[in-house]
């Protein structure tokens, strides 16, 4: 799963640091100058700019750590460090700050602006801690009680738990704060469908087909209303509900910023530039570095390699992990050390084995300190699509 950043917040938007002041008159206002000042309120200006104005999640983590050499336990100063982190694909180390963050802001959430809380609960969300995040949304909702983003976000997250029930009653909350809302309607239907109610489910999707303008949310709610139809035995009305989802979803603008060519290129580039003289290049006597060798599972979207990976991680002898981004960094590693960019063969072919050494090293580094030493002792597989 590929996460993206969050959206620049507009100028008149209320800033993100949670101030309380219009984006254009915080964060938005702070110079790049000033990032070695030791004033814990200048370095949070300063974080906050490069957070939000640069989007340079590295430089706000490293001004976000001078605040924790001062306030080790300052909770902003936590949460940046650990989403920085996390967006650099860090995310063993990025989930320990942002749980260390989520603690500091429970302690005294009266403190805390109450849409930080729920900002933040939507984060940790993202990141996968649900229990912290369920901790969060209740703190938010208890400061905002009629508001139906905070009741929402307990119900996703009772939803995430599986707590179908708990999440019912949620969600029977949350529709009388906001019962056109179509995103709260399809939680719904959802929950329904998990209980097996499926005419309570297609009677409500169908109601917000009929009634929503938003492409999104009504791509959504065609694609899960047709999965309902299946479910019936309703095929051909499953199918057209399918397909309108899919013309829905290929009109929005992110599908049709995609370069559909992209994978096509990626194979040719890859079938011409793996010739037999680069895999042949090198053996692993080469390296002489005691390092494991990794097993690769690949394989196309549907095609089995969840069932496989569970499968091999029932062996004691194997590691397994889902998707991750490790082969991603040692991509990024090579190009930064060959200049070469875009074309992972030619920067094979451009690098001697000293480099090669250095790139094993650093993925093994990265697996240590996602999946603990572990990685090393066992058969370590991972899913790649």
């Amino acid at each position: 799963m590929t996460i993206s950043a969050p959206a620049r917040p507009g100028r008149n938007d209320p800033c993100p640091c949670g101030s309380g002041k219009k984006f254009k008159h915080c964060c938005a206002e702070k110079a790049e100058a000033g990032s070695g000042d030791s004033d814990p309120k200048q370095l949070l200006e300063t974080a906050r700019y490069h957070a939000y104005q640069r989007r340079d999640f590295l430089a706000a983590e490293q001004t976000y750590r001078q605040v924790l050499a001062i306030k080790p336990n300052h909770a902003e100063a936590l949460a940046g460090v650990g989403q920085g982190l996390c967006w650099r694909h860090r995310l063993a180390e990025g989930k320990q700050y942002l749980a260390k963050a989520t603690k500091a802001m429970l302690r005294q959430p009266e403190k805390i602006d109450a849409r930080v809380l729920l900002e933040f609960a939507e984060q940790m969300q993202m990141w996968g801690d649900i229990d912290l995040a369920l901790q969060l949304a209740r703190a938010a909702a208890k400061r905002m009680p009629v508001s139906a983003s905070a009741q929402y976000a307990i119900a996703a997250c009772l939803h995430r738990l599986n707590h179908t029930d708990q999440a019912i009653a949620q969600m029977q909350k949350v529709l009388q704060l906001a019962p056109s809302d179509a995103g709260c309607q399809i939680l719904m239907a959802l929950l329904e469908i998990d209980k097996k109610r499926m005419d309570d489910a297609s009677g409500r999707l169908e109601r917000v087909v009929a009634a929503e303008q938003n492409g999104g949310q009504l791509a959504r709610a065609c694609l899960e209303l047709s999965k309902v139809y299946d479910k019936q035995q309703r095929y051909a009305e499953a199918f057209e509900m399918f397909s309108r989802a899919g013309a829905l979803a290929a009109a929005s603008p992110e599908a049709r910023n995609v370069d559909a060519n992209y994978l096509f290129d990626r194979i040719a580039l890859f079938k011409h530039g793996y010739d037999d003289a680069l895999l042949g290049r090198w053996r692993v006597t080469d390296f002489a570095d005691n390092l494991p060798v990794p097993a690769f599972l690949i394989g196309f979207l549907r095609s089995g390699t969840t069932l496989t990976e569970q499968v091999l991680a029932a062996h004691p002898e194997v590691l397994t992990s889902d998707e991750n981004h490790l082969i991603e960094e040692v991509a990024q590693e090579l190009a930064a050390a060959t200049g070469i960019a875009g074309d992972t063969p030619a920067a094979l072919k451009a690098l001697d084995i000293a480099g090669a050494r250095r790139l094993r090293a650093f993925y093994w580094q990265r697996a240590v300190e996602e999946f603990t030493s572990a990685a090393l002792k066992k058969l370590s597989s991972t899913r790649w699509r």
